[in-house]
């Protein structure tokens, strides 16, 4: 009956409206803790080659292999690029360099870092969203100064990821994980609807017809 219909609708509509919101609301705080995680994630590696090249310079034990292949797992584990450049922001050391070649990062070596960045690097580092000529499009980028004795900024490590690249894919996936669950609640929920309207609606249509 049309009572029945303009019900069912009305239900159907409403439920459908609460599960789309939810999970739009989902996929954003997931999207937003991965952005975190991240972000946190490259933070504590750069802290962590901060310390290593802080300890063997410091101790003067510098092992210029150790430093460089420690750039290298980390870029290959995270898959992210991590590079150490001058005060001056040359990039001198990162995850594709040679063991051994200190006179060129050969894939950073035509880096230039500009001013504005380095300055806040030198003066305690950042973690930010960066898009500009130095790392290019919607990148991650976190910065941490290798200081010497004196306490000077004498080094700065760059951790730096793609952004988009990682998230979309990310996000794609879970908005198709949640798809099936939200179909597949729909369909449970629409089937209870149905009964439930149509006992409701029988009764006010047999009045009806009385």
């Amino acid at each position: 009956s049309n009572l029945f219909l303009r019900y069912f609708s009305v239900s159907a509509l409403t439920v459908f409206i609460g599960f789309l919101v939810i999970s739009l609301v989902m996929v954003f705080f997931i999207a937003l803790q991965w952005w975190t995680d991240k972000v946190d994630v490259l933070s504590r590696n750069a802290d962590d080659i901060v310390s290593i090249y802080t300890y063997l310079d410091y101790e003067n034990e510098f092992d210029e292999p150790m430093v460089i292949n420690t750039l290298k797992i980390m870029s290959r584990a995270t898959q992210s690029e991590y590079f150490i450049t001058d005060a001056k922001g040359d990039a001198f050391y990162c995850g594709d360099c040679e063991s051994g070649d200190s006179s060129k990062c050969k894939n950073h070596k035509d880096i230039i870092v500009s001013d504005a960045i380095l300055e806040r690097a030198k003066k305690g580092g950042f973690s930010d969203y960066l898009t500009d000529e130095t790392f290019g499009m919607g990148r991650f980028v976190v910065a941490k100064p290798i200081r010497n004795v004196k306490g000077e900024a004498e080094y700065v490590v760059f951790a730096v990821e793609d952004a988009i690249t990682g998230l979309v894919p990310y996000v794609t996936s879970i908005i198709i994980s949640i798809t099936y669950s939200v179909l597949f609640a729909l369909a449970i929920c629409f089937i209870a609807i149905f009964f439930i309207v149509r006992g409701i609606t029988k009764p006010l249509g047999e009045m009806q017809e009385a």
